[in-house]
Parts: C-alpha cells; structure tokens; sequence
C-alpha cells in the first residue's frame, strides 16, 4: 500500500491520477512528492522577489483574501506543471529518480527563478498593490528607518442630535427622487399606524444626547465597517468571516444604542447609586459619606 500524500502533495497527486488512472501509485505518488517540490520552490522564490522590491507586510484584515488568492495560484500552478511536464513525454513515462536529478540542475533552477520573477511581476506583485491601495499599513515598507510623524486625530464634531438607527440602512428605503420614507409605530391602541408626515434619514431615528461624544464617535466607527456588509446582504452576497465579525458587532451595538434601552440603564444605574453609598476618609482622616 502507497504512503499517503501529504497535503500539500494533494493537488498534483489527485490531478495526476485523474490524468493516468493506470498509472501505479507508488511511481504517482513519488512524482507529486517532486513536482510538489518544483512547485514550493517557484512560490517560496516568487515570495523572495515580493519581499525584496515590496516588502512582505500584509494589513491583517487582509490575509483571508490573500490565502485565497495563494490558493488559486497554487491550484493553477499544479495543472501547469502537469502540461509543461506532458508536453515533454507522457506523464507515466516520467522517472521519479530522474525528475528528482532534474531539479538540482542549474538549467531547472534558471527555469524556476524564470518563472517566479513571472508570477511576482503579473500576479503577486498586482495583488499587494491592490491590497495595500484598499488598506494601507501604518509603515510603508521601506520606510523603517525614517522617523514616524505623530499624526494629530482629528477632532470629532459635535452632535446634539445623535443617530441610533444609522442613515446608511434607512436611506435604502427612501423614495428616489424626495429621499422620503414613511414611517409606521404601534399606537397606544396595540394598531400599527403611519406617520402623517414622511421623513428622511437624517431626521428619523435620532434623539438629542443619547451618548457622550466619544461614545458617538466609536458608534459611528462601527457604521463604518459594517456599511460593505451591509450592502452585500442587501444584494445576497455571502461575508467573509471579517465581514461577519464586523455585522456582528454592528448589531450587538443596535441593540444597545436605542432610547430605550439608554432609559433601562439610566434607570438601573440611579437605582444601584442611590442604594450603595459607602465611607471614605477625607484628608484629615474623618470618614464622611460619598459613593
């Protein structure tokens, strides 16, 4: 019985197999153990070639979508492989103990670096541009040696009257042309009625001083990453994992964020202060009585 592949012999192994079903198993599995290798080498070097003209940094969020991408690659590059090695002779006619001879040679390893520098220019390199464009790390790379520059936050602008129902969610639902929706409530009567007045996103779903500034201003960070998922659930597109966390944490925050539930704590919280006072000495060592 054939050792079983290793994963990341899996991809040539089973492509192998699918292309020379008699091929014995034992001489396939030796060949996708090789040409695995062959593989590994062009990837690790196309790395090299990145990381010497780019830099290797990646923003976290961004490393799902790159080891997908890697995938895809690699996946490619097994079928590759596979044709470039066919069109010399057919694949069960190649010798595991030659194909191992073959790549230490200065011509084989010419044709890696050949290919990898290929790959880096057309596909990775592309790839890092683009990903860095969309989030861009804190130090460039390249840059470490020059000194950082503090950059001032910018100061958060004051909101009497704050959002609890984000305009990003409510202006889909608005008319096109007036930017109207109309608004349904239950009445005190249990029967759900309709505003007589439309209303627009900025005017709906707010209420004055429901959090302090600083508080808004994190709110309004956590509408901001939830605005793509959000759009995309509203067009059925599946989220990724960071998508989900972020949609996540923007509906743990609506649930938080409401008058009401503001109305719950204040309420919970005058009646935990008023119930649990306590002594604490002042500066001459008498107790008095505080919170």
């Amino acid at each position: 019985m054939p050792p079983k592949p290793h994963m990341k012999d899996d991809l040539i192994f089973a492509e192998l197999i699918r292309r020379c079903p008699a091929l014995d198993r034992v001489t396939a599995y030796r060949l996708a153990r090789i040409w695995s290798a062959l593989q590994d080498r062009i990837v690790v070097h196309m790395f090299d070639i990145c990381e010497t003209e780019m830099g290797a940094s990646l923003h976290i969020d961004q490393r799902a979508e790159a080891a997908f991408e890697l995938s895809r690659l690699l996946l490619f590059l097994s079928g590759r492989i596979l044709d470039e090695k066919a069109k010399q002779k057919a694949l069960s006619e190649h010798d595991p103990d030659g194909e191992a001879a073959l790549l230490e040679t200065k011509e084989e390893q010419a044709k890696i670096k050949a290919i990898a520098r290929n790959m880096a220019d057309g596909v990775w390199k592309p790839l890092l541009t683009k990903w860095r464009k969309r989030r861009p790390l804190i130090d460039m790379p390249g840059q470490a040696a020059k000194r950082s520059k503090l950059i001032k936050p910018a100061k958060s602008v004051f909101r009497k009257h704050m959002h609890y129902v984000p305009q990003s969610t409510t202006k889909q639902w608005a008319a096109a042309r007036s930017g109207k929706f109309t608004v349904y409530k239950i009445g005190v009567d249990g029967e759900v009625k309709a505003k007589a007045k439309a209303s627009t996103a900025k005017l709906w779903g707010a209420a004055p001083s429901l959090y302090t500034q600083s508080l808004e201003h994190l709110l309004g960070l956590i509408e901001g990453d939830a605005r793509r998922p959000y759009e995309k659930l509203v067009d059925i597109v599946p989220l990724d994992a960071m998508e989900t966390r972020r949609w996540i944490a923007f509906l743990i925050a609506q649930l938080i964020r409401t008058p009401r539930f503001m109305d719950a704590i204040l309420r919970h919280q005058k009646a935990w202060i008023e119930g649990h006072w306590f002594q604490i000495p002042d500066k001459s060592g008498a107790s008095r009585t505080s919170l």
